[in-house]
């Protein structure tokens, strides 16, 4: 493996160099990092309200409890159908993902199907 080593020069500066280091044995903190990522997935999970004026608070306080998991978020009304429609991207366990998914599913008048790639 090769590590980025940043140093800095003391005569300049505003000047940073990057040296690489190579090493065979990763990390403990490196480990820890991939064993984290190995049991996340990353997915789209939409979500579709029919009814905003009542069930817009109970959508978005499920959303902020899960805000940690989520990466972005795109909302945009359909007036001709009288919907509004939400994406989400999100980075977490399938768990986490599922327990979203399932507490948004319980709203009445709320839609929602997800995608997730194992990455």
């Amino acid at each position: 493996m090769i590590f980025p080593l940043v140093l800095k020069d003391a005569h300049t500066p505003g000047h940073t160099f990057i040296a690489r280091a190579r090493s065979s044995v990763p990390s403990r903190r490196m480990i820890l990092k991939e064993e984290r990522v190995e049991n996340r997935a990353v997915g789209v999970v939409a979500i579709i309200i029919k009814n905003r004026a009542e069930t817009a608070n109970l959508v978005n306080d499920a959303l902020t409890a899960f805000g940690d998991i989520v990466i972005g978020r795109m909302g945009l009304p359909y007036h001709e159908r009288d919907l509004n429609i939400i994406t989400l991207i999100v980075d977490a366990s399938t768990d986490q993902i599922g327990s979203l998914t399932g507490k948004l599913g319980m709203i009445d008048g709320v839609t929602v199907k997800s995608t997730l790639a194992k990455i």
